[in-house]
């Protein structure tokens, strides 16, 4: 790296874009419910590629975290597809409607194991 760098001779505004768009990465990281094993997190990788095209995804199966990036927009909709995986967020369902979700994520598990 030099000490001093010349820029009398830079021309103001060259590489502007007035149109140009910029994603910043958003990582939500919700808290799931039934993570157990690679096989969740299998299931769980590949259908949120696939639903969000995004090659961004990291699911911490001890703590039961996963990390998306994707516009935050798209919350409602990440959180309505792990529902319907058996993965819900953390105290979102009680009930009956928890053992709904155990059961999903059980089939889903056994899916991501297969996938493998």
């Amino acid at each position: 790296m030099e000490a001093e760098y010349d820029f009398t001779k830079g021309e103001r505004g060259k590489f502007y874009n007035k149109n140009a768009q910029f994603h910043l990465p958003v990582y939500l990281e919700p808290e799931v419910e039934n993570i157990k094993c690679q096989g969740c997190a299998g299931t769980i990788t590949n259908q949120l590629t696939s639903a969000f095209e995004t090659k961004s995804i990291k699911v911490d199966i001890e703590k039961g975290i996963v990390s998306i990036d994707i516009d935050e927009t798209k919350r409602e909709e990440e959180a309505e597809l792990l529902m319907d995986l058996g993965y819900p967020e953390n105290d979102t369902v009680h009930g009956l409607g928890s053992a709904k979700a155990k059961a999903k994520s059980l089939i889903s598990c056994e899916i991501g194991k297969i996938n493998e």
